[in-house]
């Protein structure tokens, strides 16, 4: 999937939203690597996440001093030439996952945001998986 969206609809990076929506442990949304939000919406990362990921000043254009704030340094996504977080391999799944930025890591399967970012991409709603869905598929891939 293709993005071309400069700008994400209002401005906002996907931890932006303080209402996030938080799925019960009963009825949780599973994320299916679709990669849209990390094609759709501005990846600004922190100080702190460069830190812990030292790739990211390698990678990411650090923001003006006027547009920093104690959670935003630096911008991963967009950045000319990339069509999405430049830290997504070739299956599009995270190649800093184990590291990566507070953002993605606050960042819920099947929040609005993530909708948002399904529906721009062309993609159908993210659906919950039930506990008897995700004790199926644990079983199954034993």
């Amino acid at each position: 999937m293709s993005s071309t969206h400069d700008d994400p609809p209002n401005g906002k990076s996907p931890g932006d939203n303080p209402s996030r929506e938080s799925p019960t442990n009963a009825n949780r949304n599973e994320c299916d690597g679709c990669s849209a939000s990390c094609e759709t919406w501005r990846v600004l990362v922190s100080a702190e996440d460069a830190q812990r990921e030292p790739r990211i000043t390698r990678e990411a254009r650090e923001l003006p001093e006027n547009q920093r704030t104690p959670l935003w340094r630096f911008v991963l996504f967009p950045l000319p030439f990339h069509e999405s977080c430049c830290f997504l391999d070739e299956k599009n799944r995270c190649g800093i996952y184990e590291t990566r930025p507070r953002v993605c890591r606050e960042f819920e399967a099947g929040s609005v945001r993530c909708q948002e970012a399904r529906a721009l991409g062309n993609l159908p709603r993210l659906l919950p998986m039930t506990v008897e869905g995700r004790e199926a598929a644990e079983s199954s891939e034993k």
